[in-house]
């Protein structure tokens, strides 16, 4: 999936985002180690349990925080690229991209943390206009198919029935 949001905006798109998905567990991937932090104070601040760790978290804090993740406490685990390989926890069922990391093997590393061993999952990117269209690029290159979402009243919704509704096409409208 693919949501639009200002990069000043993207921690609340985020927000909103969980809130309507409700994710089982999520995995947030940002680019940015000094982010991690960030995410994680803004979403907490929001009522959002969830916790996060980077390369220069101390080991036993980031084992905590895997603990946490694993065993179902803490549903939500902000990290960097640091756990797009070799973090096997069972049941992700949301990696959610902040940015678009720096090459292709990043993005795959990044989405194969959800959907192992014969199981489904939702990749989000919430992006910029540029990153949006790195990304559109990434999709061509990939040969993986993105589907545009926006956030309304609440819910994920396919823009097309956003604009349908708008119109007056939907029953009961």
């Amino acid at each position: 999936w693919a949501i639009f949001a200002e990069r000043r905006q993207k921690i609340d798109v985020l927000r909103q985002f969980l809130n309507a998905e409700k994710p089982a567990k999520a995995l947030i991937f940002t680019a940015r180690s000094d982010q991690v932090d960030n995410i994680v104070a803004k979403l907490q601040y929001k009522k959002i349990s969830c916790t996060g760790f980077y390369s220069k978290t101390d080991k036993k804090k980031r084992k905590a925080a895997i603990d946490q993740f694993r065993s179902g406490k803490c549903p939500v685990l902000v990290t960097t690229d640091l756990a797009s390989r070799g973090l096997n926890i069972t049941g992700i069922s949301h990696v959610i991209q902040m940015d678009l990391p720096s090459n292709d093997d990043f993005f795959v590393h990044r989405s194969g943390r959800t959907a192992r061993a014969g199981k489904t999952g939702i990749n989000v990117v919430i992006g910029d206009e540029f990153e949006l269209q790195k990304f559109a690029a990434l999709e061509k290159r990939l040969k993986i198919t993105v589907y545009p979402k926006e956030i309304y009243e609440g819910k994920i919704w396919d823009p097309q029935e956003l604009d349908s509704m708008e119109s007056g096409e939907t029953a009961g409208i």
